[in-house]
């Protein structure tokens, strides 16, 4: 039976990757090999100095805590090698892979990888709209590897497919007319034309061509990569679309909103304001809008923007709150919060993370946050009460002195657990009762201070 590899850049747990398999499962046996977290934007990356680890989530579907190449590798090499795959997938990604964005592609290079070991492969990527969905891609994808699988495909084949938004489903009859909206082109003169695919044999490979053009405007060999593009796509270079802050901001609010179930109107917004990268330093700030975790010095991190979401949106912030933060760290978290309430407090024991979230803070003019270096686990007394309290670090337990100056009605969300993993807890005060409330599981950096773990702050 045939077999396909499937990955991607955007997780194993993305829905892209999800609904491809599902769709592609007719066509072939499917073994999925992804990434256990986002990758985007890592290129044609290979892990060279550490092991590895590969876990089996369920039957024929792996995790590895590597880039998309390392998971070709690892699938073709390790886990399929004594039956490699007859063809590598690679997507659906959460937004389209075009020109020179090809060579940032973790979704494309999957394709690189899977083409240099002498596989087949294929891209897919989806353009994001306000409302879009990845099932017609999916459908589509289905369909257009059942017909390329009829082929003879030459080793050396390498596809990048790229999707339009909205894309109707293509079993309506009306949405016929959508499917010149995904094109193979050859990138030149002619790139504007629309017309449908066709596929035909040539000395054993496979051919790809424009219908409204055959005989006259067939592509020449398959040893190209193949670059998608629909009417939809307007915008002119990719690489300046998808290098663009706000672009990219407005990208990562809407995996928030697909991928995350992030609804908050408030929350959404206040993510769709705040410059992420201006809160994260050096080479990675072309990573501000992945949705990871990125160091910041001092062995702290700026937390995944679905976890700083999720946080405020748990926390119920409302327009005239006072609000106490424990653990600045870049002032990330901070700022979203000044977006949200009237006034935001926040403690960090940290020295020098505290004066460059100062400068940052001011620099992009917030008026209603102060910033204190000081151990936040003993509170800020002289202010309190606080209608909220957000500890942005993982606690044995809630240091008492946080519950003693949350006002009455208040809330207050906190890590708890180990130094490794712990499960967001909610505490709402009312009156003499104080409702406890476990959430999902979380990783953050140890909370030090008198009534946290134990360590000292580094200056």
């Amino acid at each position: 039976m045939t077999r396909i590899l499937v990955t991607n850049d955007d997780g194993v747990f993305s829905e892209g990757i999800k609904l491809l398999a599902e769709a592609l499962e007719p066509v072939a046996e499917v073994w999925v090999v992804a990434p256990d977290r986002e990758q985007s934007a890592m290129g044609h990356a290979l892990t060279l100095h550490r092991p590895l680890r590969m876990r089996p989530l369920r039957e024929r579907v792996y995790s590895v805590d590597g880039t998309p190449t390392d998971c070709v590798n690892l699938g073709v090499l390790s886990l399929l090698k004594d039956s490699p795959p007859d063809l590598v997938v690679s997507g659906i990604n959460f937004g389209l892979n075009l020109g020179d964005d090809v060579t940032y592609s973790g979704t494309v290079s999957a394709t690189f990888e899977g083409t240099l070991m002498g596989i087949p492969s294929v891209a897919f990527s989806q353009q994001v709209a306000k409302s879009f969905s990845f099932a017609p891609a999916a459908e589509y994808a289905g369909r257009f590897i059942s017909v390329l699988l009829q082929n003879e495909l030459p080793d050396d084949l390498l596809l990048n497919v790229n999707f339009p938004a909205p894309l109707p489903s293509v079993r309506r009859r009306e949405a016929r007319s959508q499917w010149k909206g995904v094109l193979l082109d050859r990138r030149n003169s002619r790139m504007g034309q629309v017309g449908r695919f066709g596929s035909g044999r040539r000395r054993g490979g496979l051919r790809l061509y424009h219908a409204a053009a055959l005989g006259s405007d067939r592509l020449p060999g398959s040893r190209v990569v193949w670059v998608a593009r629909g009417p939809a796509d307007r915008t002119g270079s990719g690489r300046a679309l998808n290098r663009d802050p706000g672009y990219q901001r407005q990208r990562m609010v809407e995996r928030l909103r697909a991928e995350f179930g992030i609804d908050d109107a408030r929350v959404l917004a206040a993510m769709g304001r705040v410059p992420r990268h201006d809160f994260v330093s050096g080479p990675l700030r072309t990573q501000s809008y992945s949705l990871h975790a990125l160091p910041i010095g001092e062995e702290q991190t700026i937390s995944q923007p679905a976890v700083v979401a999720r946080m405020s949106e748990v926390l119920k912030v409302e327009t005239e709150h006072s609000v106490l933060e424990v653990g600045t760290g870049s002032g990330y978290q901070t700022a979203i919060l000044a977006e949200l309430a009237r006034r935001v407090y926040s403690l960090e024991i940290v020295p020098s993370l505290a004066k460059t979230a100062i400068d940052r803070i001011r620099t992009l003019g917030y008026d209603n946050v102060k910033i204190q270096i000081f151990d936040g686990t003993v509170g800020w007394s002289d202010v309190a009460p606080f209608d909220r309290i957000l500890v942005t670090a993982g606690a044995p337990e809630l240091p008492a002195p946080l519950l003693e100056q949350l006002a009455e009605g208040g809330r207050l969300v906190i890590p708890e657990g180990d130094r490794e993993r712990q499960r967001l807890v909610i505490y709402d005060k009312n009156g003499d009762k104080v409702r406890r409330t476990e959430g999902e599981d979380v990783a953050f950096v140890p909370l030090v201070g008198r009534h946290g773990w134990e360590g000292s702050a580094r200056g």
